[in-house]
């Protein structure tokens, strides 16, 4: 056993025992005068004083020396109290000892209350969910993502009621046994589509519950960039095939049986000629749309006049329209005011919907431009609706296009007929080229169509001073 402050000053622990027991001390001289009775009661108080008083002596010195040892070696401590060598010194030392431990516990519990403050705000900014789940797989914790992801309700539910997949369960359940952090990539079935990327982290404190911590990253932009990137890929490799395996074709046939025949090397050439300019028609429409992305976060700063782009779009459709039959009806006001916009790209754009409506539409025998200036712009015309704007329609009255296919027009290499399409030389790539160009001039596409009726393409484009 240590041997303590109090063992290794008898004199100081004699004089704090006597202290204790002055009580037991006044006693014994006021018997020794009342008499002799009195004196054995008095002295046999005494001595119960003297015991009582000597251990009380020995735990107060030892808790003295104890906490004061602990308070002056806190990085905290200022200024420290001399040690105790009487009894008075050592009761005020053992307050202020009592007194720099409140401030230091007042101290810590405010730092503490702090650096939970700071963590629990870092939580609830991360742009990603996170749950915390308890041993019994209930979500104990929900920072704000999570909220906004999965509702307010998610706390205190099992969170296979948020999350239903076999293998996470399996993965948490993992966690607490073997305590050992995992990965995994899962699709929320509550939101068809959505893909997330799990880290299921376990979380165990000394003297607390053990927890599981859910960290999900959404997916589902990345990988729906990477199926658009191969769909890409594999549309236009069967697109330059097909024409591709024509050609080869027709100069296998005329190396070898269509050799000497005339009438047939002339007909495969004018095949060849066609398919050759179809490839060509795609590789430049792929280049133009590579390069109608690369600057479509570029917003034009030049102004432009739009009732000249579009007289230019209705000279170079005057031979098509021929060709086809169909005639056009323009309504255009006379003046337009300027607009921001790229001279050649809104060309594209209108020649696209035009050259399209006489196309498609040609069944109707008629095709109407309109260019309207819009001071209040309708709902349908999305970003735009309810200010000014221009918008200019081009209808046709044909076949129509199916209502579950309107969503899907601007997608690269979409037709609605096929077959059609390419006998009419399409590549499927126009309206994704529309796409881009109105979005770059922070415009809008809206089309509507009715089966058997005709179809309405509207491109609405923002005034300059808006």
């Amino acid at each position: 056993m240590p041997v303590t402050g109090a063992a290794r000053h008898p004199l100081r622990l004699l004089r704090e025992v006597a202290l204790w027991a002055c009580p037991a001390w006044l006693a014994f001289f006021v018997g020794a005068f009342v008499g002799w009775w009195s004196l054995v009661g008095a002295l046999a108080g005494a001595a119960v004083a003297a015991a009582v008083a000597l251990p009380l002596a020995v735990m107060r010195r030892r808790l003295i020396e104890e906490l004061s040892d602990v308070v002056d070696s806190w990085p905290t401590t200022r200024d420290r109290d001399p040690p105790g060598h009487d009894f008075w010194l050592a009761d005020r030392r053992l307050v202020s000892s009592l007194r720099r431990f409140s401030a230091w516990l007042k101290e810590r519990t405010a730092r503490d209350a702090a650096e939970a403050a700071a963590q629990e705000r870092l939580m609830q900014v991360l742009p990603d969910p996170l749950l915390q789940v308890d041993a019994r797989g209930v979500v104990v914790y929900a920072n704000n993502a999570a909220r906004a992801r999965f509702g307010p309700s998610t706390v205190g539910r099992p969170i296979q009621h948020t999350l239903r997949a076999p293998t996470l369960l399996q993965a948490i359940e993992t966690a607490f046994e073997v305590d050992l952090p995992s990965q995994l990539d899962l699709q929320e079935t509550r939101a068809l589509g959505r893909y997330f990327q799990v880290e299921v982290q376990p979380l165990r404190i000394p003297g607390e519950r053990p927890y599981v911590i859910l960290v999900l990253r959404e997916r589902t932009s990345e990988l729906v960039s990477e199926r658009l990137i191969s769909d890409f890929v594999a549309n236009a490799s069967h697109e330059i095939r097909t024409p591709l395996t024509a050609v080869r074709g027709i100069i296998d046939t005329l190396r070898g049986p269509a050799r000497d025949d005339a009438a047939a090397r002339e007909r495969f050439l004018a095949t060849m000629a066609t398919e050759t300019e179809r490839m060509n028609r795609l590789v430049s429409e792929l280049m133009v749309l590579s390069r109608v992305e690369r600057t479509e976060i570029e917003r034009p700063t030049s102004t432009v006049d739009l009732l000249a782009i579009l007289n230019a779009v209705l000279s170079s459709v005057e031979a098509l329209t021929t060709t086809n039959g169909v005639t056009i009806h323009r309504q255009l006001p006379e003046t337009v005011p300027p607009i921001l916009g790229d001279a050649d790209q809104l060309h594209q754009v209108f020649l696209n919907l035009v050259d399209n409506a006489i196309k498609y539409g040609a069944d109707g025998g008629r095709v109407e431009l309109t260019c309207e200036v819009l001071a209040d712009a309708p709902p349908r015309a999305g970003r735009l609706a309810g200010l000014a704007a221009v918008g200019v329609d081009v209808v046709d009255h044909g076949q129509g296009i199916p209502p579950e296919a309107v969503p899907r027009l601007t997608e690269r290499f979409f037709r609605v007929d096929a077959s059609r399409s390419r006998r009419l030389g399409g590549t499927g790539l126009g309206l994704a080229i529309v796409k881009h160009i109105v979005n770059r001039h922070r415009g809008h596409l809206a089309v509507d169509s009715v089966v058997g009726e005709g179809s309405r393409f509207t491109v609405y484009v923002p005034l300059e001073d808006d």
